[in-house]
């Protein structure tokens, strides 16, 4: 599917940053085809966007002519330079309304998408609207909220984005705002579906226990404002001493607000309260979250909170707001692990300047000092904590969101569940051997629209991937009568590619020889170590001679250069047939149940969308800790969630001192009983790599 997507100004430090980012990932490894649409500032293109090619975007440009203002933002306050659209004037807006128009429709021309995806139910998506209308492209709209701020503060321009009501379908982010998108723009209930908003649970997790206190390590993020109740914040830790609470201030804005909060910052930093962090990166700021034990948002106005859920996801208790967004995220949580502090009259909430700043600083100081109590008592999470964070977070990996938006996608589009799990990028597969190995075989029949490229290696298969010489590589891990394939356990971990699929081809060997031969003239035959013991009895009817060789084709391609009519190979009757040899004898393994069992990987994370009638794999590396009955607990969340362990095999190190496990299961990644008993794995196991979710393949429904 071909998506175009839009946005009017991109920075990757706000929430609907954060969320294109993640929609344009989530969307290529679902194999769709991606064009962006975005606005920049004086010429500097964003250096986060490593998800999409230079060639797939354009840029509307401000701070030069035409655009000779900045870009305006979507929040009064932003984290770049930037204006406000109250303060535009109309020759500004109209010239605005322009470059967009252009942009937008040369990307409908050059793209020609399937759909339109555009951010905020505001200008730039009613312009949008307007063109796509007439060329038949189905459009949706995410909200952001701040899109609803601006809709309440500038009546002036609500004629100009009138046409966002005609959009075919809107995210929203949670129950309240859906209400809110119905009030201003009066938008019918069943053209607005419910997403979420995601985290990133490659970022934020938790494996490792928290830091013993004193002192309790509390850490804010976001904006430096009066309206996310910073000042407030700030003098509610002068409460405490240095020894009892530290605050992480991690954020950064422009204006006068972010200036006051900074100066602040900087001097409870002198009395070692606080340390005044700046803005920092996704990982930094995971990585200050699993190491802190609470997490504070007392905010008045913000979107949905989804830095909660990251701080929950590593962690961290929370202390916030009883803002509408936060009940519903988190309303139904236990008091300890979430405190929610009382807010004052709503009608003041648009200007907090207009509270009780000492009424409202008690109330948040006496929440903190209840939470840091008790972390005092007891740093770590419970298990029944752990149990709870993991259920509030369920719904809310990126992938998960992505889900509920493609089912809209496919709605939108008439395309089928078959289509949307089946990415079309897909062009070639790598595989171990020459041309003609049953590796070749497994491509062609799984694959027999792909190009198949034969590697030497194991490694250098997984290097034609990752190099993108390759889409996919087919790799053998299983034989009924081998048993596992030799490295391939040991280098999974390191390939850096996710499993797509697998793949079941039986085995049957021929007798390949040159043109012309005769079976009752052959000596000795030449075949791959694992293929001549499944032809054993074969073999020992006929006293051959056996010779090893790399695998099964290069036996059969050797053959045809020694010109010996006493020289056979055992080999597939694909290799027969690329070889120009002449088949001796047909299914002459021992065996006729011989089936080889392959993983399908590629450098996309494709994870298929859950459908509770599909039978799902999923595939985990992971290592028990050092502690008595290790294994034993880690496994037992399998059985008290009911998941089906279908392969658990063990391997040792190098040096023979770290024992891991690869394991099959049945059931979705994003299944709640299979994230229950992850979760549980987590408490009792390190280094829990999953390499992939996927369909069952049909050979095992069968069984």
């Amino acid at each position: 599917m071909k998506i175009l997507h839009i946005i009017s100004q991109y920075s990757e430090s706000t929430g609907s940053g954060c969320c294109l980012q993640n929609i344009l990932r989530q969307a290529r490894a679902a194999g769709h085809e991606n064009f962006l649409v975005s606005g920049i500032s004086e010429g500097v293109t964003p250096s986060s966007l490593d998800m999409i090619d230079a060639g797939q975007c354009r840029f509307v440009n401000f701070g030069e002519p035409p655009l000779i203002f900045p870009i305006p933002g979507m929040s009064d306050v932003m984290p770049c330079k930037s204006s406000r659209f109250g303060d535009l004037s109309d020759d500004q807006l109209n010239l605005y309304e322009e470059a967009w128009g252009t942009a937008i429709a040369d990307a409908l021309q050059t793209f020609q998408p399937d759909i339109i995806h555009s951010h905020h139910l505001w200008i730039v998506s009613a312009i949008a609207r307007q063109l796509s209308t007439g060329v038949n492209i189905p459009q949706v709209i995410s909200c952001h909220s701040t899109d609803l701020h601006q809709y309440q503060s500038h009546p002036q321009l609500r004629k100009r984005v009138e046409t966002c009501r005609e959009a075919d379908r809107v995210f929203a982010l949670s129950e309240e705002q859906k209400r809110e998108i119905i009030k201003y723009f009066t938008i019918a209930e069943e053209k607005i579906t419910i997403v979420g908003g995601g985290i990133n649970t490659e970022i934020f997790y938790s494996h490792k226990e928290k830091p013993a206190p004193p002192p309790v390590q509390i850490v804010y993020s976001g904006k430096l404002s009066r309206a996310r109740g910073v000042n407030w914040l700030l003098e509610a830790m002068t409460g405490f001493t240095p020894e009892e609470a530290h605050l992480h201030l991690a954020g950064s804005d422009t204006g006068e607000e972010a200036i006051q909060c900074l100066q602040r910052g900087k001097q409870l930093e002198k009395c070692g309260l606080v340390t005044v962090h700046g803005s920092l990166p996704q990982p930094e700021l995971a990585k200050l979250m699993r190491q802190s034990h609470l997490f504070v948002l007392p905010a008045f106005q913000e979107d949905l909170p989804l830095v909660l859920l990251e701080a929950l996801a590593c962690g961290c208790r929370l202390a916030c707001t009883d803002l509408p967004d936060c009940v519903e995220l988190l309303g139904r949580a236990k008091s300890g692990l979430v405190e929610l502090v009382a807010l004052p009259d709503p009608a003041s909430l648009a200007m907090p300047e207009k509270i009780d700043q000492e009424l409202f600083q008690n109330w948040l100081y006496n929440t903190l000092r209840t939470l840091v109590d008790k972390i005092k008592q007891s740093p770590q999470l419970s298990v029944e904590e752990k149990l709870e964070c993991q259920s509030i977070i369920a719904r809310s990996s990126w992938h998960d969101v992505f889900t509920r938006i493609n089912k809209v996608y496919m709605k939108l589009t008439n395309q089928t569940f078959e289509q949307i799990t089946s990415p079309m990028h897909y062009k070639s597969i790598s595989f171990q051997g020459i041309a003609g190995a049953y590796s070749d075989l497994a491509c062609r029949t799984a694959r027999p629209d792909l190009e198949t490229v034969p590697c030497k290696s194991f490694e250098d298969a997984f290097h034609a991937v990752r190099e993108k010489q390759a889409d996919l590589a087919m790799i053998p891990v299983d034989n009924t009568i081998a048993g596992r394939v030799a490295d391939v356990h040991h280098l999974l971990p390191e390939s850096r590619l996710h499993i797509v699929g697998e793949h079941f081809q039986r085995i049957s060997h021929c007798l390949v020889g040159l043109p012309g031969a005769r079976l009752e003239e052959i000596t000795d035959i030449h075949s791959h170590i694992h293929a001549l013991p499944q032809c054993r009895n074969y073999i020992h009817d006929h006293n051959f001679t056996t010779h090893v060789a790399a695998d099964t084709a290069s036996g059969a391609a050797n053959l045809k250069k020694s010109n010996d009519p006493t020289q056979a190979a055992i080999a597939s009757e694909l290799a027969a047939e690329l070889y120009g040899l002449d088949i001796l004898d047909r299914d002459i393994q021992d065996n006729n149940l011989n089936t080889t069992r392959f993983l399908i990987l590629s450098r996309d994370n494709f994870v298929p969308m859950y459908e509770e009638k599909i039978r799902f794999l999923t595939t985990f590396l992971f290592e028990v800790r050092n502690i008595p009955a290790a294994l034993y607990k880690a496994l037992g969340g399998f059985a008290t969630n009911n998941i089906q362990m279908v392969k658990l095999e063990s391997y040792v190190d190098d040096h023979f001192n770290v024992a891991r496990f690869y394991v099959d299961v049945e059931g979705h990644i994003e299944s709640r009983s299979l994230n229950m008993a992850l979760e549980e794995l987590r408490f009792f196991a390190k280094n829990l790599t999953v390499m992939g979710t996927y369909p069952a393949h049909p050979f095992r429904i069968s069984l």
